[in-house]
């Protein structure tokens, strides 16, 4: 609009000098030759496709601008909602009715084509495809004889410890050393089980030995409020150390910390 008013602006100051010229001709300049226009060198084309580097190692050949996302699974379903919701053409699971209104508009009218992995592995390969989906995102890698230590401040609650593969099924629980005394050292996650004390009250005695699980997702839930935990190793079979990322806090309090 700008750019039209000024050139309105500009064709009627030149009517209005013509209109308070005088009325004698005056010589036209001579026309002289330009020189010719040299071609600007044009510019190359945007790349259609990038190289990936996945988990693994391998190179995969993806377009370099991704519109249509779909997701391995319950876990990367509620990633993509959140960071990328225009991009999903699927969900991994269905989703209920106390998820949706906190969701994408749109979200619950798209169709179910089920978990890549895990207990529940059903992904439905026909309708996948009839999504036009471009890659399938989908989080965590499986990982065998994992042990995990832990580390936390004064408490007085134990916590618990969960393992999946799929986001959705869950091992039974296995029950953290948290009692008092046990602060500000690291230990091991151990297996336990419910007996008497010299009293004949009930109490969890715990084994040396660390549990070894496998799994692609660790669930840790604190018994009570007030688990202070400052920090969670998960270690390999060589003892190496396995990354790990937060991807959820559920009911989380302020007296409840995970701090790193």
């Amino acid at each position: 609009m700008k750019k039209t008013l000024a050139l309105l602006l500009a064709l009627l100051m030149l009517f209005s000098l013509a209109a308070c010229g005088t009325a004698e001709p005056t010589p036209a300049p001579a026309v002289t030759e330009q020189p010719a226009a040299t071609e600007a060198p044009a510019e190359e084309p945007a790349a259609e496709t990038v190289i990936f580097t996945d988990s693994s190692g391998r190179e995969i050949e993806l377009p370099a601008n991704i519109t249509k996302i779909a997701p391995g699974g319950t876990v990367a379903t509620m990633i993509l909602a959140a960071f990328a919701p225009e991009k999903l053409v699927c969900v991994g699971t269905d989703l209920n009715e106390n998820q949706i209104p906190y969701l994408y508009d749109g979200i619950a009218e798209l169709p179910v084509t089920g978990q890549l992995y895990g207990g529940k592995a059903t992904l439905n390969l026909e309708e996948l495809l009839a999504t036009g989906a471009e890659v399938i995102i989908d989080l965590g890698e499986h990982h065998d004889d994992v042990t995990m230590l832990y580390f936390c401040q004064v408490s007085y609650s134990n916590f618990s410890v969960a393992v999946s593969e799929d986001g959705e099924s869950w091992s039974d629980d296995y029950i953290a050393d948290m009692a008092e005394g046990e602060c500000f050292q690291w230990k091991y996650l151990t297996p336990s089980y419910m007996g008497k004390d010299k009293y004949g009250n009930d109490k969890r005695f715990f084994y040396s030995q660390p549990i070894k699980f496998s799994a692609r997702y660790v669930r840790i839930t604190s018994q009570q409020i007030g688990l202070k935990m400052n920090e969670v190793i998960f270690q390999d079979a060589n003892g190496d150390r396995i990354p790990a990322t937060v991807i959820a806090q559920l009911n989380v309090m302020e007296e409840s910390t995970l701090y790193s």
